[in-house]
């Protein structure tokens, strides 16, 4: 059941791209989306990777690089999917580029949740560290 609550999260979101990507394109689509279409399809992107990252590492217990490559390659391939969908879809059309800006979003993610995560274990590191000097010295 807890791993099932931890992909909640990520599912819902591969759904709402997924509905996103099934309105057919026309005047309702704001302009700056147009302008910036590239970026929201890396953050997009990126944050299902995130998610995804959550999930495997949380609900399935991964090392931090597996879950990343998982994640990763979850996100470019559901971003590959929905390209493909999107053929299908009045007035929408396949644009691969739209994917490459999938898979660089999601790649930059992990990317930064390693860093992250990186950070936080060598950060709480040398704060046992320098607990543990403190406690030698005030005995020495």
């Amino acid at each position: 059941m807890r791993r099932a609550l931890c992909w909640l999260p990520a599912a819902a979101w591969a759904g709402t791209l997924f509905w996103l990507s099934s309105r057919p394109a026309g005047p309702g689509i704001p302009i700056w989306f147009l302008v910036h279409d590239k970026i929201t399809h890396a953050l997009a992107f990126g944050f299902l990777a995130a998610l995804a990252y959550f999930a495997l590492r949380a609900g399935h217990g991964l090392r931090p690089l597996s879950a990343a490559g998982c994640a990763w390659l979850l996100a470019t391939l559901y971003g590959g999917v929905d390209e493909l969908h999107q053929a299908f879809v009045p007035s929408r059309q396949t644009d691969w580029y739209d994917w490459l800006a999938d898979t660089i979003g999601a790649a930059l993610a992990v990317a930064a949740l390693l860093l992250a995560e990186q950070v936080i274990r060598i950060g709480g590191s040398r704060r046992a560290q320098s607990r543990r000097w403190s406690a030698i010295g005030a005995d020495g």
